[in-house]
């Protein structure tokens, strides 16, 4: 009797070996996807290519990434919704993005309906003119309300800050849409429109060079890659929204909680480490933590935003 008393003991210490508090097999045991809804060699793909191996260090499988592109991220969005809820396949991407195509479009996904995991960073828009332009971003104002400026923009995101700014200064802008963030820049280098709203990270190696002058920052803190670039808020223009714009990873919607859990946890750790740390350096993206519950709430602002401006952006 004692040596089967035994046995039974030794098997239970096995199985809490194998399977979690809940009866749950050890999470993860094999790779892990990460979906990425655009084609290779955007700021986000090479951002979680970069921080991929970091990420498999800390999980202990490999990490694989899967781009989908096409409709401006609303393919990958959708496909996405529908994958497994076991934590095998994760997404990255910016929050605001699939909450832009929910508002103005029919799509078959709900973004607040994924299983939030944690943002890790963050960027801000800069609005940037020729060096021929206005110097300051006061002059800019000043000019934009005797006449219309037109500003490149990318759609989404980019035009719901410039609208923000236009509706807050009471000012006259036109959006001129471009395919990417670096078209948007090369337009305002050339002349071809008065300023550009984008991402620091496409527009510092221009800035580097002499071609084009950031004027302002949109954001409540100084961005650490322009510095000495004032944020609207130093310059006492505290009345424009600033949509700071942050990237992290969900899971499929239904996500068992306690891997939501072990995988924020991850994240953490990843962003403290200290090749995550000259990933950022490299790319000129801020890194910074948000947990779930942060980026739930930022999610819920963003809808309210998109929907302030949702005749603007859609026309």
């Amino acid at each position: 009797m004692k040596r089967i008393f035994l046995w039974m003991i030794l098997f239970v210490i096995f199985l809490g070996n194998a399977y979690g508090v809940e009866g749950t097999k050890k999470f993860p045991t094999k790779p892990i996807k990460v979906i990425v809804p655009s084609a290779a060699g955007g700021t986000n793909d090479q951002v979680v290519r970069m921080v991929a191996p970091v990420l498999s260090k800390y999980l202990g499988v490999p990490v694989i990434i899967e781009n989908i592109p096409g409709a401006g991220g609303v393919i990958a969005y959708s496909k996405f919704a529908k994958e497994k809820a076991d934590g095998y396949s994760l997404l990255s991407f910016n929050f605001i993005s699939p909450v832009v195509f929910e508002v103005i479009r029919k799509t078959d996904y709900v973004t607040k309906d994924y299983s939030i995991v944690a943002g890790w960073n963050v960027k801000n828009f800069i609005l940037a003119v020729h060096m021929e332009g206005p110097k300051t971003f006061p002059e800019f104002v000043e000019l934009a309300r005797q006449k219309s400026l037109s500003v490149a923009v990318t759609g989404g995101s980019t035009d719901i800050q410039m609208y923000a700014m236009e509706d807050a200064l009471d000012i006259k802008l036109k959006g001129i849409r471009y395919r990417s963030g670096n078209e948007c820049v090369v337009a305002v280098a050339g002349k071809h429109v008065d300023a550009v709203m984008t991402f620091g990270v496409q527009l510092l190696p221009l800035i580097r060079a002499g071609k084009i002058r950031p004027l302002a920052v949109f954001s409540a803190t100084p961005d650490p890659f322009l510095q000495g670039v004032p944020t609207v808020r130093e310059l006492g223009y505290g009345t424009i929204p600033c949509l700071p714009v942050v990237n992290g990873f969900a899971a499929p919607p239904r996500t068992p909680q306690k891997i939501i859990t072990f995988l924020e946890g991850t994240i953490k750790k990843v962003i403290t480490d200290p090749q995550s740390q000259s990933i950022s350096e490299k790319l000129a993206v801020g890194v910074k933590f948000y947990p779930k519950e942060e980026v739930n709430k930022l999610i819920t602002d963003y809808y309210g935003i998109v929907n302030k401006y949702k005749q603007l952006i859609t026309e």
